[in-house]
């Protein structure tokens, strides 16, 4: 996730293929291929440190 969208309310949308998370203004702030195996976690690269 973009730490710009962290503590704000985000729209996700998903296909059979992928998943896309999308900040207020239709802003895509997340996009990765969608995993069908159960009990994954799906990381992506880091954008930013973490913020406290």
């Amino acid at each position: 996730m973009h730490p710009d969208a962290i503590g704000r309310t985000v729209t996700v949308l998903t296909d059979n293929d992928e998943v896309i998370a999308l900040a207020p203004g239709g802003v895509i702030v997340a996009r990765h291929p969608r995993c069908w195996a159960r009990h994954q976690t799906i990381a992506g690269r880091p954008t930013a440190a973490p913020r406290k």
